[in-house]
């Protein structure tokens, strides 16, 4: 993953979905890792967001419906645990995880550049 130049060109991520799993109270957890395509310097500051989003609908902002947020601490690959409310997913809908890569002021580094369908 190669850092934002002057052009505002974003890089790419490589993430890997592993199967879902479920957990107590009802909710579902979607656990994987994110890989960058590229190195980022250790000295970076970033943050991981990874989301579930509803995709189904266009030219409208995709529904979050699970996030969560990684501090980069550690080396690539960075594991994630995403809890979402399965019962909040509809069978005509289309859903995708993304992976995004931020800096401490929220300026976007890169995101996954390839689309990873869920159901």
């Amino acid at each position: 993953m190669a850092r934002r130049g002057g052009s505002g060109v974003v890089a790419g991520l490589a993430l890997a979905l592993a199967a879902c799993s479920s957990v107590d109270n009802g909710a579902t957890r979607i656990n994987g890792y994110v890989m960058p395509t590229a190195t980022l310097t250790s000295a970076e500051p970033v943050r991981i967001v990874v989301s579930l989003l509803d995709v189904s609908k266009q030219d409208v902002a995709a529904e979050v419906l699970g996030q969560s947020s990684i501090a980069l601490l550690a080396h690539w690959p960075i594991a994630y645990s995403l809890a979402y409310d399965r019962g909040q997913l509809k069978s005509h809908h289309t859903y995708a995880v993304q992976a995004r890569v931020m800096d401490n002021d929220g300026a976007l580094i890169a995101i996954t550049d390839t689309r990873h369908q869920f159901s």
